[in-house]
């Protein structure tokens, strides 16, 4: 028998962590593992009005994985279920263009800048408004910084879905759903808001209110700057609000990044997909797992935010649910079959007692 001893977070620091304290608390909890269907609806993010057609949860809500353990009667019948949230967590598109601090990090040549605004900012630098005719001083470094642009851009709009036109899904004895297509990241939870969007950019308009982000056409360095302090004060203050980057897809700008929806890269073709959540407790010992989706409680009074005409509904609405396997020791697998859109499905394992494991390691 092997003892396996692991942090909250599996991830290389742990090997540094283990030389330079010479030991590494013991952890018993459980490593869940999902994969989800390429359908699952993203949320649209937050201050921003949805696209039309495809279909997006709203802003304000949250995905919930629960355990259920059922109660029978003499007849086999449920009669009562208690649910336990084991992890809540949010799907998002990998690069969401529209949010306003969707920006260029420190260190990167032009810190604070919109990330979708880096071609232009590339072209007037060097003034290259056309690769085929560019003017008679520019180099040929200038004319690899503005085609390294150039591809940027594309690879911004098939990530995030703006290069091609949303995925029609049949349903049957339904109207079809339109999927946005793009990359989808499961992420940290967040009910966090960013400041609004200035009308001006700082280097026009001095009186601009400095509280406000700079819009993302504005492009010159004061602009970047105030945009990168705005961004970063939000982030530091809600550390799981998350921000996607085109640069390192697995390391966003903020929040926590636990894997990808099933799919394929736009950019190269290589199949993606998987995520996993290390939790504290075992979580194997339930009747029926179900993913659910459910407004946010942003005012903490413990009532989710129900928009008028949403039907109030406790533990949110069914995605996909199912009942587990134990195909050996140590290892719980469900199939859980989408409600409203059969590909919905979500595969999930669930290893648990990870601290303490003759099976697998």
């Amino acid at each position: 028998m092997h003892k396996l001893s692991v942090r909250l977070h599996l991830a290389l620091p742990l090997v540094g962590a283990v030389l330079i304290s010479g030991c590494v608390d013991e952890f018993n909890g459980s490593n869940i593992q999902l994969d989800f269907g390429p359908t699952v609806p993203a949320q649209v993010l937050q201050g921003v009005t949805p696209p039309p057609g495809p279909f997006l949860l709203p802003a304000n809500t949250h995905y919930s994985l629960y355990g259920v353990k059922e109660t029978r009667d003499a007849s086999g019948a449920v009669v009562s279920a208690e649910y336990t949230e084991i992890q809540r967590f949010e799907i998002h598109q990998i690069v969401e263009y529209q949010s306003p601090c969707y920006i260029d990090p420190v260190g990167s040549r032009f810190p604070g800048l919109h990330a979708t605004q880096f071609e232009a900012r590339m072209r007037a630098q060097t003034g290259i408004a056309d690769l085929a005719n560019p003017p008679a001083g520019a180099t040929e470094e200038d004319l690899i910084d503005v085609a390294t642009a150039l591809q940027r851009s594309m690879n911004i709009s098939e990530v995030s879905g703006l290069g091609r036109p949303p995925r029609v899904i049949p349903r049957p004895n339904l109207p079809p759903r339109l999927d946005p297509g793009g990359l989808k990241a499961i992420t940290s939870a967040s009910t966090a808001l960013y400041p609004g969007v200035a009308t001006a950019c700082v280097e026009d308009d001095a009186t601009v209110d400095r509280t406000l982000i700079p819009p993302p056409q504005c492009i010159q360095d004061e602009s970047n700057k105030l945009r990168l302090e705005l961004c970063s004060a939000v982030w530091k203050s809600n550390p799981t609000l998350y921000a996607g980057t085109d640069r390192v897809l697995t390391e966003p700008l903020a929040g926590e990044y636990f894997g990808i929806v099933t799919g394929l890269n736009p950019i190269n073709g290589a199949v993606l997909g998987g995520s996993q959540f290390v939790v504290k407790n075992m979580y194997a010992d339930y009747s029926l797992y179900t993913v659910n989706w459910q407004f946010d409680d942003a005012n903490g009074d413990g009532v989710p935010d129900y928009p008028p005409g949403a039907t109030p509904s406790e533990y949110g609405t069914p995605v996909a649910t199912g009942r587990p396997s134990t195909p050996t020791r140590g290892v719980t697998r469900v199939v859980m079959a989408g409600i409203a859109l059969a590909e919905n499905t979500i595969q999930m394992s669930i290893f648990s007692d990870i601290g303490d494991d003759d099976v697998h390691f």
